[in-house]
């Protein structure tokens, strides 16, 4: 059957259901995970964002409401987690309901994390990617999403679905890379403007490159096979 997919957001206990991951991987998450990292720094944000999206977005609600929350990509075959993903409490508590501590994916399915507030619009790269980095607010990294539209290689939900995944078994359904071990599984993201200047002065590091090369290695992949 191979192995199936959720991409949670641990905070506020909602998921995105997958199904399995090189099944989903070239076409994203179906969500706008753009539109929910989009960071508003300040009450004029939100009315400014909303003026933007509003013609595109079917849920200006969920405008931003994934900023700086933990996210992970888990596989259901998951049996170990990346140190600090989840507490003492939370191992114990999946021990003792499910005998194993690593049943995240089957927690959120048993007690029905509603899924996510889906949005329906891709934004335009010429728009939108030319202006804004999606930022790694744990490891303090950045990447330009201009880099991704110009390679024609999907975008940051690419990324982060190359990322942030999580698993004990190797099983990704792609014909030559495993996800499963993602250096960013549980991490905090958001999306903002492009201010590169401002980025390097408060010591974030630009990981643009080594994260396209990566993610269009895959894409050509995915296509061939596909």
């Amino acid at each position: 059957m191979g192995q199936f997919w959720k991409l949670i957001n641990l905070d506020k206990c909602e998921t995105i259901e997958l199904g399995k991951l090189g099944e989903q991987w070239l076409g994203g998450t179906g969500c706008n995970l753009f539109a929910k990292l989009a960071a508003l720094r300040n009450p004029s944000d939100l009315a400014r964002k909303r003026r933007v999206f509003s013609h595109h977005l079917f849920n200006l609600d969920a405008i931003g409401d994934w900023t700086g929350d933990r996210l992970v990509c888990i596989g259901d075959y998951t049996e170990t987690y990346p140190e600090g993903l989840l507490t003492k409490e939370d191992l114990a508590t999946l021990e003792t309901r499910f005998g194993s501590k690593g049943a995240l994916y089957h927690l959120a399915e048993e007690e029905e994390w509603p899924e996510a507030k889906v949005n329906g619009w891709c934004y335009d790269p010429d728009t939108f990617a030319s202006k804004c980095i999606l930022r790694n607010i744990t490891q303090r990294v950045y990447v330009r999403l201009r880099e991704l539209a110009a390679g024609n290689c999907g975008d940051l939900e690419q990324v982060l679905l190359s990322y942030t995944c999580w698993s004990s078994c190797t099983l990704c359904s792609m014909e030559e890379y495993d996800l499963s071990k993602g250096e960013w599984a549980g991490h905090r993201f958001d999306v903002g403007g492009l201010d590169e200047q401002a980025a390097i002065k408060e010591g974030w590091k630009d990981v643009t490159k080594e994260v396209v090369e990566r993610v269009k290695l895959i894409w050509d992949s995915e296509h061939t096979w596909g």
